[in-house]
C-alpha cells in the first residue's frame, strides 16, 4: 500500500471525523450567535420603550458579561481548529518510515537570531512576528519551521516594507561540513542586492556556473564561500 493508499484511509478514519465534529461545532456557534442577535436587539429595544435608567443600566452589564463570553467562544474555536487539523496531520507523517515524532505550537516561532543567521535577508527585523511551529525530525536531519512576518520601517515612505513573509524552514545537517552556501531567487535579485553584497563581503562568490542543473540556475542564483 503507497503512501497515498494510507492517507485516504487515516483521512477517512481520523481526519474526517474531526472536521465533521469541528463543522457542527461552527454551525451551533453561528446558530448561538444569530439567536443571541436577535435577543440582544429586542432587549435594546425593550430598554430604549421602558426607559427606566437603573434597569437599562443593570440589563446593559448583563449584555456586556454575555457579549464576551460569545467573544470567548468565538476565539476559543478559532484557536482550536487549526492545531487539532495539523496535530492529525502530522502524527501522520511521523508515522511513515524515516520520520521522527513531530510536534506543534500555535504560538512560538522561530527566534530572530535564527533568521539571521541564515544569511539570506539582510534586514534590522523592526517588525518580527511568527507562529504555527513545527519541529521534527527527517532520517537523521533535525528541522524546524514556522511562519513569519518580518518587516522594517522604510526610509523614504510612511510605512512598513515586506522583507519577508512566509514558511520559513531551519535544519540542522547530521555531516559535518565547512563554509556556506546562500541560494537566492533569481526573480527577486534586484530586491536582494544589499544581502547579497554583505555575504559576498565574507569570502563568497557566484558559483552558478558550477550548478549542473540548468532549470535550477534559471530560477535561483547560487553563493558559496571556497570551503564548501
Amino acid at each position: 500500500m503507497n503512501q497515498l493508499d494510507q492517507f485516504r484511509i487515516y483521512y477517512n478514519h481520523t481526519i474526517h471525523p474531526e472536521l465533521m465534529r469541528m463543522e457542527r461545532k461552527r454551525t451551533r456557534l453561528l446558530r448561538l450567535l444569530f439567536f443571541s442577535g436577535l435577543a440582544l436587539l429586542g432587549v435594546i429595544i425593550f430598554e430604549l420603550n421602558i426607559g427606566i435608567l437603573p434597569l437599562t443600566l443593570t440589563m446593559a452589564v448583563f449584555i456586556a458579561l454575555y457579549l464576551v463570553y460569545l467573544g470567548y467562544e468565538v476565539l476559543r474555536f478559532l484557536q482550536t481548529f487549526k492545531p487539532n487539523v495539523l496535530n492529525l496531520l502530522l502524527t501522520f507523517i511521523g508515522s511513515q518510515s524515516n520520520m521522527g515524532k513531530m510536534t506543534y505550537v500555535a504560538k512560538r516561532s522561530l527566534p530572530k537570531s535564527t533568521f539571521f543567521d541564515s544569511c539570506i535577508f539582510v534586514t534590522d527585523a523592526q517588525i518580527f512576528e511568527g507562529e504555527d511551529y513545527i519541529s521534527g525530525r527527517v532520517g537523521e536531519m533535525d528541522f524546524e519551521l514556522c511562519e513569519l512576518n518580518v518587516r522594517d520601517f522604510s526610509v523614504v515612505r510612511n510605512r512598513t516594507n515586506y522583507v519577508f513573509k512566509g514558511v520559513f524552514l531551519h535544519a540542522i545537517f547530521p555531516e559535518n561540513v565547512k563554509g556556506n552556501i546562500v541560494i537566492w531567487p533569481r526573480e527577486f535579485r534586484q530586491y536582494l542586492s544589499r544581502s547579497i553584497r554583505e555575504f559576498t563581503r565574507t569570502g563568497a562568490y557566484n558559483v552558478d556556473d558550477e550548478v549542473m542543473n540548468p532549470a535550477f540556475r534559471k530560477l535561483f542564483t547560487t553563493y558559496a564561500t571556497e570551503e564548501t
